[in-house]
């Protein structure tokens, strides 16, 4: 037999005995179902988030805006971006979530004024934080399947 039909049969050889390994071990099968459920999940997650993001830009940062009338990044970034497109929306949603992420931070520079943030109702600030958080981990999560690709 020629060398590239060695190979070929190797490898078909090699895809059958996985095959059976992962029918008959059910160690490997649960494992198997566990990491294809995780990717499913994040997967999901991955087109969820986004979208929930995309909501919050639309419907609820005009309603946030309107209450950080001192915080100089919102005021600002509303005065630069006043613009009602989705880019501007979300440069302007960002500057909230960095803004409500590290409000001492930026009280110490006179960006942020600590008592709207500490006034600003709870729901909306989860609309904002949430989803800007659950977005660092969906990063994570993709350097992680990149890396893992390698």
């Amino acid at each position: 037999m020629s060398k590239p039909y060695t190979f070929i049969n190797q490898t078909l050889q090699s895809a059958s005995s996985l095959r059976d390994s992962l029918v008959t071990d059910p160690k490997a099968r649960m494992t198997t179902t566990a990491y294809g459920l995780g990717l499913l999940s994040f997967s999901a997650f991955v087109i969820i988030n986004p979208l929930i993001v995309l909501y919050v830009a639309k419907f609820k940062l005009d309603e946030i805006e309107a209450k950080l009338t001192g915080t100089k990044m919102a005021v600002d970034a509303r005065r630069n971006w006043s613009s009602n497109n989705i880019h501007a929306r979300m440069f302007r949603l960002s500057m909230v979530f960095i803004s409500l992420s590290f409000p001492k931070h930026w009280s110490k520079r006179g960006l942020v004024d600590l008592r709207e943030i500490n006034h600003l109702p709870r729901t909306l600030t989860r609309w904002v934080l949430i989803p800007g958080i659950l977005n660092f981990f969906v990063v994570i999560g993709l350097c992680v399947f990149r890396l893992q690709g390698d």
